[in-house]
């Protein structure tokens, strides 16, 4: 009989150690197993599969676990796949939660960073999805911006300013 963690080779001349990936858990197994679904084996002659842990996923042969590419996470042991963090929010590789970019800043087409608003808009939220635009006769004159300044008497500007002039 073959030991656990082997199964009985092609020409049945005795047994072969399951390749990384595969496991068998009992004695005189014909065949070895492919790990199940969130689970991986990294080691030659397993007898069991282990979950993958949360910000992971198992790689395509399943005898590793992958970090979740950046705007993604996992948040279980055992996930089969990443999700894409929510609009507001952003996430590191290997993220096992995404997060909130903080008043002033939106997270990047990519999701795996925060941007300053740029001139002329602004953002008062934690989690905002994208920048406000300053409403005319307000300005804003720099990157990163929490609210919008009012122009001075005698001054005014259009929406998104980053600057007032004198009114007409």
């Amino acid at each position: 009989s073959f030991p656990p963690g082997t199964s009985i080779n092609y020409g049945q001349t005795g047994c072969d150690e399951c390749l990384p990936g595969l496991y068998s858990n009992f004695s005189g197994a014909i065949d070895c197993y492919e790990c199940p679904d969130g689970t991986y084996s990294s080691n030659y002659g397993s007898t069991n599969c282990t979950l993958c842990p949360p910000g992971t996923i198992p790689n395509y042969n399943q005898n590793d676990c992958s970090p979740c590419p950046s705007g993604q996470y996992s948040s279980l042991s055992g996930s089969t796949e990443c999700i894409q963090c929510p609009d507001g929010t952003y996430s590191d590789s290997g993220a096992t939660e995404c997060l909130k970019c903080p008043p002033g800043k939106i997270p990047n087409s990519n999701q795996n960073d925060c941007e300053d608003c740029y001139y002329g808009y602004y953002s008062n939220l934690a989690g905002a999805k994208e920048c406000i635009i300053c409403p005319e006769n307000t300005y804003s004159d720099e990157y990163g911006s929490t609210n919008c300044k009012k122009c001075s008497e005698g001054y005014c500007s259009d929406p998104g300013s980053s600057y007032c002039s004198e009114c007409d």
